[in-house]
């Protein structure tokens, strides 16, 4: 047997109802993360919840990846619509429906301020390169506050 294997020991996970199991991380904290199923998604994302220690995911931070689903169809268009005016009058000029079918919703982070979301957003497979990257996105209160688009 695999020396290296003698260390696996199962790492403690946590469930969230419908959504998914979240594990803690390898080093012992401070994040839980998992893939989880959003119910108005063909596919599972990356949902990280920053923690101190080994605490569970607290009552607030639940409730604000819950209130983060229910505002995903409008955070959606608000998020391509950014993206857009930011292409636009460019050589890469994109419109938000274009930019929808190039990008998915890939992760988001609930840190300990739970008005802070981090979102990213993955390519498809079949971008051009030039959108083969990663759009990111610091959410205070729904709206962003940063972005490695500018």
């Amino acid at each position: 047997m695999l020396g290296w294997f003698k260390g696996n020991k199962s790492r403690p996970s946590y469930e969230i109802e419908p959504y998914g199991t979240l594990y803690l991380s390898n080093d012992g904290g401070p994040n839980w993360f998992g893939d989880v199923k959003l119910s108005m998604l063909n596919r599972n994302i990356e949902l990280d919840i920053e923690v101190k220690g080994q605490e569970h995911p607290s009552d607030e931070q639940l409730k604000a990846f819950m209130e983060f689903e229910q505002k995903w169809p409008s955070l959606e268009d608000y998020l391509y619509s950014y993206m857009e005016k930011l292409f636009s009058s460019t050589a890469w000029e994109k419109d938000r429906y274009e930019l929808k079918s190039m990008y998915y919703l890939g992760a988001i982070t609930i840190t300990h301020n739970t008005n802070q979301l981090l979102v990213v957003l993955e390519p498809e497979d079949d971008v051009p390169s030039i959108f083969n990257f990663l759009p990111r996105f610091t959410l205070r209160d729904f709206k962003i506050s940063w972005s490695n688009m500018e």
